[in-house]
């Protein structure tokens, strides 16, 4: 008999049929569900960000969806967590995606920023909106799920990778991130630990990843 979990974490599916969605003029679509930070998640917020975005990425990402919830989870990892609290049933386990409707303190020790899953054809981007403190940084994780959408849907031109392959086997610095330190330094063979450059600098170095493969470059 499964139990009952905390906070009523919902498959994507469950929480996709829940859901308040719209399309925006632009013809993104988006939508809502969960309670929601109202200082910076109200329905006019969310369709002014959606509507913001540029009609020609939005053509191309006619199979997506952004659902801002208030948090977004990953079960595996949940359940890879000797400390965890959030007993597991057998539908949750078989969906490695979870949606929690409301924030809990555990539940934001354990969210992730976004979680992507695909339901009935459309790829869902669930964005956990309780992880983000004001508008600027909603609207920065959400245009960072756009950018990358759209790059996978549309590619990278080839002398526009050809050109960002050149500035990585230069060095040329881009501080972006840990991450994409971390996987430029994979792709060039080097420890992701220090700078070939700054070889005295006991921290990691944050810049650009720029990483070549078909079609183009990853960028983060």
């Amino acid at each position: 008999m499964p139990t009952t979990l905390q906070s009523d974490l919902l498959t994507p599916q469950a929480a996709t049929a829940q859901a308040s969605t719209a399309t925006a003029p632009n013809g993104l679509r988006y939508g809502r569900f969960g309670r929601l930070d109202a200082s910076h998640t109200t329905p006019a917020e969310i369709a002014r960000l959606a509507g913001s975005v540029p009609a020609t990425l939005a053509a191309a990402l006619a199979n997506h969806a952004y659902l801002f919830v208030p948090l977004a989870l990953s079960a595996a990892r949940m359940a890879s967590d000797d400390h965890t609290a959030l007993p597991l049933n057998d539908d949750t386990l078989n969906d490695d995606t979870l949606i929690a409707p409301l924030a809990t303190s555990t539940l934001m020790e354990k969210a992730i920023c976004h979680r992507n899953a695909a339901v009935d054809g459309t790829e869902y981007v669930f964005l956990s909106s309780r992880l983000h403190n004001d508008r600027f940084a909603l609207a920065f994780e959400f245009f960072i799920n756009i950018a990358h959408n759209y790059v996978d849907a549309a590619g990278v031109p080839t002398a526009f990778s050809d050109l960002a392959w050149s500035q990585v086997a230069a060095n040329v610095k881009g501080e972006t991130s840990i991450d994409a330190w971390e996987q430029r330094a994979d792709a060039l063979g080097q420890s992701p630990l220090y700078s070939p450059v700054d070889s005295q600098s006991d921290s990691r170095r944050r810049t650009a990843s720029l990483v070549p493969h078909t079609g183009g470059v990853v960028v983060n």
